[in-house]
């Protein structure tokens, strides 16, 4: 059976495995910002979820000191150019 993809068609299996995978990444994103998937939630719920914590993250961003948030993101990019340079070195 083939089906439809959002990028093409698929074979049944290929599709399968490409969810499987697509699950993985959410799991570690979900692991990364809310914590262990103990309840062992869907993916689409880990997305509500992930989505939710962005959400209420953006809201504290608002509420912070302008100039905080401003020396924050100076400093992450700084850290990002800092790191870019180290792994273009290697």
């Amino acid at each position: 059976m083939i089906y439809l993809f959002s990028y093409g068609e698929f074979k049944a299996e290929d599709q399968e495995k490409m969810l499987a995978n697509l699950n993985r990444k959410v799991e570690e994103v979900y692991r990364c910002c809310i914590g262990d998937n103990e309840a062992n939630i869907s993916t689409l719920q880990m997305l509500t979820n992930i989505e939710n914590r962005l959400e209420d993250l953006f809201e504290q961003i608002e509420m912070m000191p302008q100039e905080k948030v401003e020396a924050a993101e100076k400093a992450k990019e700084k850290e990002r150019r800092l790191k870019l340079r180290e792994e273009k070195m290697l």
